[in-house]
């Protein structure tokens, strides 16, 4: 088959259970990740032939399609901040709301040396894109799942930067203990979606994305930021700021938790969606007082 046999194949047959402007747009990346070639060439050669093991594979693409397997997760693979990372069912699809967390914080230090701690790193899309974007800082980051920290490592070593990856629990008890150094920078995007909330969640979200990763009890919904957030108090430098990506029904909440936790200067960011998405916060002064286990004991 040519190319654009191929691309009418694949286009008509995504149709029959996506609408016209998204097909168009799987089938593109389809053919750009398949045939390893851009469109510019697929564009100015599309009688070009195409290998009949390529189109199995298309084929084999197309299947877990039609059964709702998002195409980052069939392609193992997805972009953030213009970089590519590796993906797969251990950890949750990075979003283009979190790459606004990213420049938020690239816009507001443009020129970082400090040392930078990723919570709850999933596939390390923040801490591989902070470390790519500041070569002189010091990047760590924690995740609770060994696999999880896998997948991290290996987009680490795919774009060359060294990150120190630990594995921690932030729910447990030993995670207030734990105590690698002061940090400059703490960012987070843990889960925060409420149970209650699948009501209105895309079926290929359900079904396939980790829920480790995404869901919290109605009843605890600051779970994860309440943990993240005694423990962090303890763990920056004077001056040294906490990112978080948050859930756009609870602003004011995560707002009363930093000022609970003596943070100043808390800061919220709407995102490209006029959804309040972001919060950070800064650690200006000393406090005698005793910030961790908040969370154990609030």
């Amino acid at each position: 088959m040519t190319i654009t046999e191929i691309r009418d194949y694949v286009y008509r047959t995504l149709c029959a259970f996506e609408d016209e402007r998204e097909a168009a747009a799987i089938s593109r990346r389809l053919l750009e990740y398949f045939t390893a070639m851009d469109m510019l060439f697929i564009a100015l050669a599309p009688q070009t032939a195409i290998d009949d093991g390529v189109l199995r594979q298309i084929q084999a693409a197309l299947e877990d399609l039609k059964n709702h397997k998002p195409l980052q997760y069939v392609l193992g693979e997805t972009y953030f901040a213009g970089l590519p990372f590796s993906v797969n069912e251990a950890v949750l699809i990075p979003r283009p709301e979190t790459e606004e967390l990213v420049y938020w914080i690239l816009h507001t230090h443009p020129d970082l040396r400090g040392k930078i701690m990723d919570v709850c790193t999933g596939s390390a899309c923040l801490a591989v894109s902070l470390a790519v974007n500041y070569p002189q800082a010091q990047l760590y980051a924690i995740d609770a799942f060994e696999k999880v920290l896998a997948l991290a490592k290996s987009n680490a070593e795919k774009h060359k930067v060294s990150i120190d990856f630990q594995l921690q629990d932030v729910l447990s008890s030993d995670f207030q203990h734990y105590h690698p150094c002061l940090f400059d920078i703490i960012l987070s995007n843990p889960p925060y979606v409420r149970e209650s909330e699948k009501a209105v969640m895309a079926q290929k979200v359900l079904a396939f994305e980790p829920e480790t990763a995404l869901f919290v009890p109605d009843t605890h919904a600051l779970l994860f930021y309440q943990a993240i957030t005694s423990w962090a108090y303890n763990h920056l430098n004077e001056g040294g700021e906490l990112y978080f990506e948050i859930n756009e029904a609870f602003p004011e909440e995560m707002r009363c938790l930093l000022e609970r936790c003596h943070f100043k200067n808390i800061e919220l960011k709407r995102d490209m969606q006029n959804k309040w998405r972001m919060i950070r916060a800064k650690k200006l002064e000393h406090s005698s007082d005793a910030i961790a286990f908040l969370f154990f004991f609030n």
